[in-house]
């Protein structure tokens, strides 16, 4: 599972393009919610979804990333 970066969303809805990437992003970009070629799925993020995130990426990295790449992250701690 994908979850697509606000920016890079913004950036298919304005070429018209398909986003089959998933999403965190409602309360940044309430957009997606009615775009037409959003296929993917909407995941509300939980406090000890981003704590858990922000712990992986400090512990793998040494600082923390952006909130698409740190749900990645937890997804893929989760299939180990």
């Amino acid at each position: 599972m994908t979850v697509i970066d606000t920016n890079i969303a913004i950036e298919k809805i304005k070429r018209n393009k398909e986003i089959h990437e998933n999403a965190t992003i409602i309360l940044e970009y309430p957009v997606i919610l009615t775009y037409k070629k959003f296929y993917g799925k909407i995941y509300t993020l939980r406090q000890v979804d981003i704590e858990l995130a922000i712990n992986l990426q400090i512990k793998k990295t040494g600082k923390t990333k952006a909130n698409s790449r740190c749900i990645n992250s937890i997804n893929l701690h989760k299939s180990k």
